[in-house]
């Protein structure tokens, strides 16, 4: 199991980013303000899904309807794809210890604060 690594980026100087592969059992501190991004490195589609363990019941989103937490929200990676989200639009759905699962040879990922 990896720990995907937050990185802040520089006002005036330049980060390095060092990306997390994916092992399939994967997980990452939450922080609303910050973005994971996903990049699949592979020449086939892919599906990352994230769950946190608390995460239960259902929620009314504007807009979105209602909700089912205990669902895996599934971000799909056509090949060679980079995706991005913002944590903070789907806290509800990151409550206690948050699983990153899905293909693990050749996708990667970070979170930017």
């Amino acid at each position: 199991m990896a720990t995907i690594g937050i990185f802040t980026g520089g006002v005036n100087t330049p980060s390095t980013i060092t990306e997390t592969a994916l092992t399939g059992t994967d997980t990452f501190v939450y922080d609303a303000s910050s973005t994971l991004v996903l990049r699949n490195s592979t020449a086939g589609s892919v599906t990352v899904t994230l769950r946190g363990s608390k995460a239960t019941g259902t929620k009314l989103c504007e807009g979105g309807g209602i909700v089912d937490l205990s669902t895996p929200i599934s971000i799909a990676l056509p090949a060679g794809a980079v995706k991005s989200i913002k944590l903070g639009s789907i806290r509800d759905l990151l409550t206690g210890t948050i699983a990153v699962a899905g293909r693990v040879a050749g996708v990667f990922a970070y979170i930017l604060k």
